[in-house]
């Protein structure tokens, strides 16, 4: 009878090893495995300190984030409208999710000097 527990134990031990496996979904085709954005899908931004832009999307969205509101600050003005604003020297990163949550964006940040004002 022993042994017969030692072989329902191990089996049992396979079952719950393989389920995670089995029941695990393949990434789409062409997407990232790990679910992150790509390097190359990361896009750049440039301001000047004190200086703000405009961004229009070309899709709607719900949600933006800075990772560091000390470089920049910025204003949802429409679901495809976004005001950047550069406060001081630094980088920081922009990321945008749609309606129904996924992020569909995300922005390096670079703020540099306003070197103008040097010549005054």
């Amino acid at each position: 009878m022993k042994q017969r527990d030692v072989i329902v134990t191990v089996g049992l031990l396979l079952g719950f090893c393989a389920a995670p496996v089995i029941y695990a979904e393949e990434p789409a085709a062409g997407a990232p495995a790990s679910g992150a954005m790509e390097q190359r899908d990361i896009q750049r931004l440039e301001l000047t300190s004190g200086k703000s832009k405009v961004l229009d999307l070309p899709v709607a969205i719900k949600r933006a984030s800075l990772a560091n509101p000390e470089v920049a600050d910025t204003v949802v003005l429409s679901p495809t409208q976004i005001y950047l604003t550069g406060k001081t020297t630094g980088v920081t990163n922009l990321t945008l999710w749609n309606e129904s949550g996924k992020m569909i964006s995300m922005y390096d940040v670079v703020i540099a000097p306003d070197l103008s004002r040097l010549k005054e």
